[in-house]
């Protein structure tokens, strides 16, 4: 489920499009994907978060964020055919760390591999 704007996850589809040319303007085949992009923009979360520093919150926020950078990865995937790397680990060995809570990141690099 995503928890991003359409607008936000377009543009982050866009970025894995230009990774899978080689032409992602960050590494070529490497893109630089932040968190905060794939926040859902809730006010008192963001308050909770900024003013007292509730890493519970920060951790949920983060994992959501995650969690929507996969969906987008997977929906991807169904349309190009390649393998995807996220913090140099196979995409799905990173989603089952993601889902465990780990590797939760304000910023990932995700690289795209053609399969030919």
């Amino acid at each position: 489920m995503l928890s991003c704007s359409t607008l936000e996850a377009m543009k982050i589809y866009g970025d894995l499009v230009t990774c899978y040319f080689g032409k992602n303007h960050y590494g070529g085949r490497v893109a630089e994907i932040y968190s905060y992009r794939l926040e859902k923009y809730t006010p008192s979360v963001h308050q909770i978060k900024d003013m007292i520093g509730n890493k519970r919150v920060a951790r949920e926020v983060a994992a959501e964020a995650a969690l929507s950078l996969a969906e987008i990865i997977i929906q991807f995937r169904d349309v190009f055919i390649c393998a995807v790397i996220v913090e140099d680990i196979p995409f799905y060995d990173w989603l089952k760390k993601i889902k465990n809570g780990e590797g939760l990141m304000n910023r990932y690099h995700v690289e795209v591999v053609e399969i030919e």
